[in-house]
């Protein structure tokens, strides 16, 4: 209050204003949060005086810069747009940055001003952008700003950032020197219909990988991605699913972390358009990317290596049980509810992703008849393939689920059951 009283007063000048807030950003030992304090309502009072360019103006010249810490730019920036119109305010930000090529401006002040500019989301801000990052040799952590931001403006449809944040993110993703902490800003993206797929599977992996005595280096890695993942970023809309999906096959071909690797894979399943479309089409390619990623040979047999079996299949189980779903309402008796066994049969026979379910049962549990004991991890990875599959399967059918197994499972593959019985499964 008296600061502002201060800044108001008729007898005060620019220049008592500007030797205030030159004083209080060195503050003396143990007062340097009420000096901040006191900094901050400073700032924020310089734009109810007359004339506040003159104090923004030498804030930002090279001279102010020098005396005063770019602490006190920063909070003008974050100020500048509620008092000054964008434009001006984008302008002084390519001044700065072109008075600046020598990288004086500290790492704070440089955040603010990417932060600013996205904010703007002018023409001229845009071109500030992308100039910014093609001049190369970022520092991390303002690479960092960039995707984040970045991942804010496409997780809604499109604006006048979309194109220009979407290549910053393809950027970002196919660079191998990408630090970890960005790519899980990347990570960060999950589709509002898809969320609660894994997070059982999740929660079950932080319990077995804590309590392993010998973790592995892949569940370590795996860890410490589920440890560091910020906030989700929740994508609503249908429409943003292929370009999130090119985005993570991206990361998960460029990375170097196992556990990015790994998680990259599972969000671009996730985001696949046959899990949630309701009328999904006739292309099955999806959910044959989801039956490969599950099956693809492991070496180690962890907790992260079931996170990824657990997930995949329960991924495949949602895309079949969609397109089942799908085929029943659109048969006569859905409507007045007579669905029979016989009606379930002749769904698993025409309905090309209920043969795919099944096709993917019966090449699961030849695999693991053919498949010698001594190939341990192998037989281990199908176990638990087919039983995952079978279980969520079972739960995303939404009518007579029990008929659809048996027809999907039980009947076209009483001969080879029979003989794995001693796994004792939930597939019996």
């Amino acid at each position: 209050k008296a600061i502002e009283e201060y800044t108001k007063a008729i007898t005060t000048q620019h220049l008592a204003i500007r030797s205030v807030i030159e004083k209080l950003s060195v503050p003396a030992e143990g007062d340097e949060a009420a000096s901040q304090a006191l900094t901050e309502a400073s700032v924020l009072n310089i734009f109810q005086v007359d004339s506040p360019w003159h104090l923004i103006a030498y804030f930002f010249s090279q001279d102010g810069m020098k005396k005063s810490h770019q602490r006190l730019t920063a909070m003008l920036l974050g100020h500048a747009s509620k008092y000054v119109p964008a434009e001006k305010v984008v302008e002084l930000i390519r001044s700065l940055l072109d008075e600046h090529k020598d990288k004086r401006i500290a790492m704070q002040l440089r955040k603010s001003i990417v932060r600013m500019l996205f904010d703007a989301n002018t023409a001229a801000a845009r071109a500030v952008l992308e100039r910014e990052w093609q001049r190369g040799g970022m520092h991390k952590d303002l690479r960092r700003v960039f995707v984040e931001r970045s991942v804010s403006r496409c997780v809604v449809k499109e604006n006048d950032l979309s194109q220009l944040s979407w290549f910053f993110l393809e950027e970002a993703a196919q660079d191998p020197a990408t630090d970890l902490d960005t790519q899980l800003a990347i990570c960060s993206a999950v589709f509002a219909e898809s969320a609660d797929l894994g997070r059982a599977f999740e929660g079950q992996f932080r319990e077995e990988s804590n309590t392993s005595s010998r973790p592995s280096e892949q569940d370590i890695a795996m860890g410490a991605v589920f440890g560091s993942l910020p906030a989700e970023s929740i994508v609503c809309d249908r429409e943003l699913l292929p370009q999130w999906r090119r985005v993570f096959r991206l990361l998960a071909d460029a990375t170097g972390h196992q556990g990015v690797r790994l998680l990259a894979g599972l969000r671009e399943l996730s985001f696949a358009g046959v899990l949630f479309s309701r009328d999904p089409g006739r292309d099955d390619q999806e959910l044959r990317d989801m039956e490969s990623f599950a099956l693809a040979r492991v070496d180690l047999w962890d907790s992260a290596t079931m996170f990824r079996v657990r997930t995949a299949c329960q991924l495949l189980a949602r895309g079949c049980g969609n397109r089942i779903n799908h085929a029943v309402r659109g048969i006569p008796q859905a409507r007045s509810c007579l669905i029979t066994r016989e009606t379930a049969r002749k769904v698993c026979e025409a309905d090309s992703a209920a043969r795919l379910a099944r096709d993917c049962l019966s090449k699961i549990l030849g695999q693991l008849l053919s498949t010698p004991p001594t190939e341990f991890l192998r037989c281990q990875q199908l176990n638990l393939c087919a039983t995952t599959f079978a279980e969520c399967l079972k739960k995303e059918i939404t009518v007579r689920p029990n008929d659809f197994l048996d027809f999907l499972l039980r009947i076209p593959q009483k001969e080879p059951l029979s003989i794995l019985r001693n796994y004792q499964t939930a597939l019996y």
